[in-house]
């Protein structure tokens, strides 16, 4: 990475802190930051946030394939974050990724992505428009685990065991309330996806 990054890079990527500062306050009603170990990795130039998402370098663990392209074990790759406060426009993260292989200095790059925006789940519950959906069809999904449980932390707040206590603000987190009544979390899954500069 060019250690003279634009100012934009270095203001987006350490905004990431005042995110976490707001998700404490919902969440103790106090000021502070819990995510420690998470937040030490923009200290460490580990992690950029490039437009709507946030890049941070690893190397692929086993062999992977994408749209039959081999992607051998020992690659390197950058896990993908979706930071709060803004809708998941698709322009905005084909923007974001195009803008990751100019600051990466590369003609392609492998992302890896774990989230329950990636759940299957989330085909039966969104419209084939949503954003979600188009964020989400860009990765071959992996693995898949159905009893992930962090959906309920982003869209209500909390992880409550009492599901009850849920107060849905959109259709579809009245959608997913619904579900998780009858016993069924939304899950979350792993997947891959090669992005080449246009």
């Amino acid at each position: 990475v060019d250690n003279n990054w634009a100012d934009d890079v270095y203001f987006d990527t350490f905004k990431d802190f005042a995110i976490w500062n707001d998700v404490c306050v919902k969440e103790t009603g106090i000021c502070g930051l819990k995510e420690l170990n998470w937040l030490a990795e923009p200290i460490q130039l580990k992690i950029f946030r490039l437009g709507r998402l946030q890049f941070q370098s690893t190397i692929t663990e086993e062999d992977y394939t994408y749209n039959d392209i081999l992607i051998p074990k020992g690659s390197k790759a950058y896990n993908i974050h979706i930071p709060a406060g803004e809708p998941l426009n698709e322009n905005a993260c084909t923007q974001s990724y195009d803008s990751a292989t100019t600051f990466f200095s590369s003609e392609s790059i492998i992302c890896l992505c774990s989230s329950w925006l990636l759940s299957p789940v989330l085909d039966e519950l969104l419209p084939s428009s949503s954003n979600i959906l188009r964020f989400k069809s860009r990765y071959k999904i992996i693995s898949v685990n159905p009893e992930n449980r962090s959906a309920e932390r982003y869209l209500f707040g909390s992880i409550e065991d009492d599901i009850q206590k849920y107060k849905p603000t959109s259709s579809f987190a009245a959608k997913v309330k619904q579900r998780l009544e009858k016993g069924m979390p939304i899950g979350s899954a792993f997947g891959i996806y090669l992005h080449r500069s246009r």
